[in-house]
């Protein structure tokens, strides 16, 4: 009995040795590979680095990671002469999540190929932090003594695959906010760009007050406003807005701005203006699927006369001194719908105490927590016997108000209010 109870004690210390001498080395490569991902972000580096490591540990002579990316599955590292093969094993793995383990010559799933021919196999999948779906697999072939892959080499592999798995997941997240900071950045100049091409303040104009207002959406909008003095002292004016508030419509509002502000330096009436416009930008407006509503206005303090023209933009409205708006329309279409557009000339005459006010429609569409838009209705509400610059903040602060405290300003929002004051 003795002898046997000492044979049994040293079975049982030489399999705690051994599982001890297992989880050593399994302790030390995870260690080592830890160290070694730690600093590194470049994917396929991180994947080499890993796939040498998993095969030193199991003694393994081939190895492959492979690894998702939006157009598929790729190498990202190869370690022996092996490739990846479509519908292989190392495929199966990385799209089912289901580890293999496969002795030489056994064969794999029905319809999987090997991805090597001799040897054996130990595929396991590379699972990412949380529940998603793999983010490839990594395959381990052909053991240098010619054995199998054991239980504890399977045991090892996954260890290795889920330190590799967080550190592919770290390093694309890392790239991610990089980009996203990169384009952050870039938003901010085309933004600070954007912000360069308003007008720093309106002109002092004798005879008119003046004043303006533009709130992008975004960091950048597709709204635009400008002024133009001439030498007689009549002042030009415009308001634009072009579909939507991304950085195409930044572009292309900055393109409009060049033409617009050469055909009014030029003393061109309204219509002339908006019909060079539409020439010059037409064949850029629709290859982009964009269009641009304008309004065009020519103002002098002196005698009052309002001349304007529409591009199929939001009606101006004129208060009266007296009380009462009225609204200017003139025929003429969306810059970039049409080739050929004849814009119509309009012409109003403002007495001193008038006030003509400009708007985009991020002003009258700002929509409140029933669903309601502000609508043309408040607006004429709200467009009292107000001086310019109250005038534009308390529009804006009223549409604001409707659309709800805290809410997302859902559009570009630009007003310009130009009064009528007596002269000497």
């Amino acid at each position: 009995m003795i002898p046997d109870m000492t044979e049994a004690l040293e079975r049982q210390l030489e399999e705690m040795t051994a599982e001890l001498l297992d989880r050593y080395e399994e302790l030390t490569v995870l260690y080592e590979l830890g160290a070694s991902l730690a600093s590194e972000f470049d994917v396929d580096r991180i994947a080499e680095i890993a796939v040498r490591r998993a095969a030193e540990a199991t003694g393994a002579g081939k190895g492959i990671v492979a690894l998702e990316r939006e157009d598929g599955l790729y190498a990202a590292a190869l370690l022996g002469a092996v490739r990846l093969t479509p519908g292989g094993l190392t495929e199966y793995v990385a799209r089912t999540g289901r580890e293999l383990l496969l002795h030489e010559d056994e064969p794999g799933p029905d319809g999987v190929a090997r991805d090597v021919a001799d040897g054996a196999v130990l595929s396991v999948p590379l699972a990412p932090p949380g529940d998603a779906s793999p983010l490839g697999a990594l395959t381990l072939a052909t053991k240098t003594n010619g054995g199998r892959f054991s239980a504890g080499d399977a045991k090892l592999a996954n260890a290795v695959a889920s330190q590799l798995a967080a550190a592919v997941y770290r390093s694309r997240l890392v790239s991610s906010l990089r980009a996203t900071e990169a384009v952050r950045r870039e938003l901010e100049i085309a933004a600070g760009i954007q912000r360069t091409l308003l007008p720093s303040a309106p002109p002092a104009v004798e005879g008119a007050e003046i004043a303006a207002l533009c709130m992008p959406a975004a960091n950048v909008g597709g709204d635009y406003y400008d002024f133009v003095v001439d030498g007689d002292g009549r002042v030009s004016f415009v308001i634009a807005d072009v579909a939507g508030h991304s950085i195409g419509s930044a572009l292309m509002m900055a393109m409009a701005r060049s033409i617009l502000r050469r055909e009014l330096a030029e003393g061109n009436d309204p219509a002339s203006v908006l019909g060079a416009t539409n020439g010059a930008l037409f064949d850029d407006l629709v290859r982009s699927a964009l269009f641009l509503t304008v309004f065009c206005a020519r103002f002098d303090p002196a005698t009052g006369l309002l001349e304007y023209a529409n591009g199929g933009h939001n009606p101006p409205l004129v208060r009266r001194s007296g009380g009462g708006h009225v609204e200017l329309d003139a025929d003429g279409a969306a810059v970039g719908i049409l080739r050929d557009v004849d814009f119509e000339p309009g012409a109003l005459a403002l007495d001193p105490g008038d006030t003509l006010l400009l708007y985009t429609d991020g002003v009258t569409e700002a929509i409140g927590p029933d669903g309601e838009q502000f609508g043309e209705e408040r607006l004429r509400a709200t467009f009292g016997d107000l001086r310019p610059q109250e005038l534009v903040d308390t529009l804006y602060s009223a549409s604001r108000a409707h659309a709800g405290v805290g809410s997302a300003q859902g559009d570009d929002v630009t007003l310009v209010a130009v009064r009528r004051e007596e002269t000497a």
